[in-house]
C-alpha cells in the first residue's frame, strides 16, 4: 500500500463500514481482479444565498431543499409598494390575507427584511412586498 485505506467486508463501498485500515507499507494478495464501482448521478443546484450573496452549488440530498415556485400565498395582510426600498416607496394597495401572488424579481435582502416584486392574481397589480421580516412572514 502506498498510503493508508481502508478495508471493507463487501464489494460496495457506499455506506460500508471498514472492517480495519491497510496501512502504508503493507503488503497485499489480489484474490479478485480489478472491479470498477458505479455509484448513482448527483443532482446539484446553483443558488444564490439572500444573507451574504454567496452563489455557488449545493448537492442535493433526501430533503434538503424545497422545491420552488414562483406562486405565494399572503398568509398576514400587507402593504404592495412602488419600489424595493421600502422606507421611501409609496403604498399601491393592501395585499389581502390567503391572496395569490407571482414572483417576478427578487427575492431581495433590504436590513432584516427579505423584499420581493409581485405580480396579483385577484387583479394583475405589480409592486414591491416584504415577504419576510423582524415581525414575521406575511408570504409563504
Amino acid at each position: 500500500m502506498v498510503e493508508d485505506v481502508p478495508l471493507h467486508k463487501q464489494f460496495s463501498s457506499v455506506g460500508a463500514e471498514p472492517i480495519r485500515i491497510l496501512e502504508k507499507g503493507e503488503a497485499v494478495q489480489a484474490m479478485e481482479g480489478p472491479r470498477e464501482e458505479s455509484f448513482p448521478p448527483q443532482v446539484r443546484v446553483k443558488g444564490k444565498a439572500l444573507s451574504d450573496g454567496m452563489m455557488g452549488w449545493v448537492t442535493l440530498k433526501g430533503d434538503n431543499l424545497q422545491p420552488w415556485s414562483p406562486y405565494f400565498t399572503c398568509v398576514k395582510a400587507t402593504s404592495m409598494q412602488d419600489s424595493p426600498a421600502s422606507e421611501t416607496s409609496a403604498e399601491v394597495r393592501q395585499v389581502e390575507h390567503g391572496e395569490a401572488v407571482e414572483l417576478i424579481e427578487g427575492p431581495l435582502r433590504e436590513g432584516e427584511e427579505t423584499r420581493m416584486k409581485i405580480r396579483s392574481e385577484k387583479d394583475g397589480c405589480i409592486g414591491w412586498v416584504t415577504q419576510k421580516s423582524g415581525r414575521g412572514t406575511f408570504f409563504e
